[in-house]
C-alpha cells in the first residue's frame, strides 16, 4: 500500500461511475485475449496432415500437406501442390477401377472447398510438413513475443508519462488497422510483418486496465476486483474458440476479432483518467473536478465507508478542493528507483524470479490434447485458465498473496518435473494429462496472484 493511500482513499472508493467504467474496462480484454492466443489456432490443422510417404499403396504419392481425410494418396511433383494424377486417368476413361472411382469422387467434392475456405494459416501456406516450415512458424510465434517484451516496456514509461488512459486508446485501436490489413495479406511474411506491431501494442492492454482498475479501487476490493478482471480472459478464450469453430476460416477470424475493438469507439468519453496518476503527476484540480462532475448532490459527506456500486455522496457543493496539494506528500519514486532504492530493489529480483519461473514452466508445459479438434481443445484449456483463477480470488481473499505464491511455485515446479519424467516413456496417458492440467492450472493462479501483488508493492509512479 503506497504511502499517500490515507490522503487518496477518497478518489479510491468504487462509487456506480466507477463501477461502471471497470465493466467497460473489462470488454478491453476481448481483443486482447484474441490478438494473444490466436496464433496458437492458426497453426494447428483442422484435418489430420500425414507428411509421409507412403509407396505401399496402389496410389503411391506423399499428401504434401493435404488432410489426409479429405483426399486419397496423392501424386505430388513438388511440396507445395498435390495433383491426382490417377483420377484425371479415371476421368479420361483409362481406369474403371471402383475403388479408385469412389476416391476421386471425394476428392473431386472436395478440392473446390479445400481451395475456397483455408481454416488455417499452414493450410493455406503449406507449412504443415518440414523443418523449414516448422523453423518458419517458430520464427513467428517468438517475434511476436518479442514484439509484446519491447512493448510493454515502452508503453509502461509513456504511460507513467502521460497518462494511462491516451496509452490504452492507442493500444486499443491502432491493432485495429494492423491486424485487419493482416487478414487480406497474400504471404507468409507479410503477415508476421503486419503481426509485429500488434504484438508491440496489445500487451500494453493487459497492464494497463489492470493498473487503471486497480488505482480506482480501494485497497480492500483489490483482490476481488482483479482477479474477475482476469479471469475475463479466458471468459473471452472461451468464446472465441467457440466463434472459430463455426467460420472455419482464419481469414474471417482475423477480421472479426481486429473489427470487433470498434465497438469501443465510445471509450474516450466514457472510461474516467486514473486518479491516482492525475494525483502522482501533481494534477489535483483534474481529481476535483472530476469528482465534482461525478456527483449529483445525492450524498451528505465523503464517506470512507462505501460499499462498491454506492452514488458518489454529493449533497454538498465542492466549494473546497477534496484534496489540497499541501495534505499530500509527493512521491519521488521512478522506473531508476526500482534499482537505487534498496527496498524496491530487493522486490524487484524476487518478483523477476517469480516471474521467470512461472513464465517459463507455463510455457513448457502444454495443455493436453484432450479432443482432436483444435478449437474444441483451446475452448477446454479455456475452461481450465477460468477455474485456476476463480481459486486465486478466493486464495487473494481469504489468505493471502505471499504464502499461496510459494506453495504453488513448488506444487507446480514439482508437477513440471514428475510431467518431464512421465513423458520420457511411462506409456500411462492419463498420468501426463492429470499432471498437465495441476501444472498449468498452479502457474495461472501464480500469475493472477503475481499480478495483483505486483500493482500492490509498488508506488503510483512505477506501478
Amino acid at each position: 500500500m503506497e504511502p499517500n493511500d490515507s490522503s487518496t482513499r477518497d478518489c479510491s472508493t468504487i462509487y456506480r461511475f466507477q463501477f461502471a467504467s471497470i465493466a467497460f474496462l473489462c470488454s478491453v480484454y476481448l481483443p486482447f485475449t484474441f490478438h494473444s492466443n490466436i496464433w496458437s489456432l492458426y497453426t494447428q490443422p483442422f484435418s489430420p496432415v500425414n507428411c509421409s510417404l507412403d509407396r505401399s499403396s496402389f496410389l503411391s504419392g506423399s499428401t504434401a500437406n493435404i488432410p489426409t481425410k479429405l483426399t486419397p494418396p496423392l501424386f505430388s511433383k513438388n511440396q507445395n501442390r498435390s495433383e491426382c494424377c490417377p483420377c484425371r486417368d479415371f476421368l479420361n476413361g483409362n481406369v474403371n477401377d471402383k475403388r479408385l472411382w469412389l476416391l476421386c469422387q471425394s476428392w473431386i467434392a472436395n478440392k473446390h472447398e479445400l481451395e475456397e475456405r483455408k481454416a488455417t494459416i499452414i493450410e493455406e501456406w503449406h507449412l504443415a510438413c518440414g523443418e523449414e516450415n516448422q523453423r518458419s512458424l517458430l520464427i513467428g510465434s517468438i517475434s511476436f513475443l518479442i514484439a509484446e517484451i519491447i512493448g510493454v516496456i515502452i508503453i509502461g514509461i509513456l504511460a507513467d508519462q502521460y497518462g494511462r488512459k491516451l496509452m490504452l486508446l492507442m493500444c486499443l485501436y491502432i491493432p485495429v488497422i494492423f491486424g485487419s490489413l493482416s487478414a487480406f495479406t497474400t504471404t507468409y511474411s507479410l503477415f508476421l510483418i503486419l503481426r509485429w506491431p500488434v504484438g508491440f501494442l496489445n500487451r500494453g492492454l493487459l497492464l494497463l486496465v489492470f493498473v487503471m482498475v486497480i488505482e480506482s479501487c480501494e485497497y480492500k476490493h483489490r483482490a476481488q476486483i482483479g482477479c474477475l478482471l482476469l479471469a475475463s480472459i479466458p471468459a473471452f478464450g472461451i468464446i472465441i474458440g467457440v466463434t472459430y469453430f463455426f467460420l472455419l476460416d482464419w481469414r474471417h477470424m482475423q477480421l472479426l476479432g481486429s473489427l470487433i475493438t470498434t465497438l469501443t469507439l465510445c471509450y474516450p468519453w466514457l472510461i474516467p483518467e486514473s486518479r491516482r496518476w492525475y494525483v502522482n503527476s501533481h494534477r489535483i484540480s483534474r481529481v476535483n473536478k472530476l469528482l465534482q462532475l461525478c456527483s449529483n448532490k445525492q450524498g451528505p459527506t465523503l464517506s470512507l465507508n462505501n460499499k462498491i456500486g454506492s452514488p458518489a455522496p454529493t449533497t454538498m457543493i465542492y466549494d473546497k478542493p477534496i484534496l489540497s496539494p499541501n495534505t499530500l506528500r509527493v512521491q519521488a519514486s521512478s522506473t531508476s528507483s526500482l534499482l537505487i532504492d534498496r527496498q524496491l530493489r530487493t522486490i524487484t529480483c524476487c518478483l523477476c524470479i517469480l516471474w521467470f519461473l512461472a513464465s517459463f514452466c507455463y510455457r513448457c508445459v502444454f495443455f493436453p490434447v484432450l479432443v482432436s479438434h483444435p478449437t474444441i481443445n483451446y475452448v477446454l484449456m479455456n475452461a481450465t485458465e477460468f477455474f485456476s483463477f476463480i481459486i486465486a480470488l478466493l486464495v487473494a481473499y481469504k489468505i493471502g498473496r505471499r504464502a499461496p505464491l510459494a506453495v504453488l511455485i513448488l506444487i507446480s515446479g514439482l508437477s513440471s518435473v514428475s510431467l518431464a519424467i512421465a513423458l520420457l516413456g511411462t506409456g500411462h496417458m492419463w498420468l501426463e494429462i492429470t499432471l498437465s492440467i495441476v501444472a498449468r492450472v498452479c502457474l495461472r493462479t501464480c500469475y493472477c496472484l503475481l499480478i495483483l501483488f505486483t500493482t500492490e508493492l509498488y508506488p503510483t509512479s512505477v506501478r
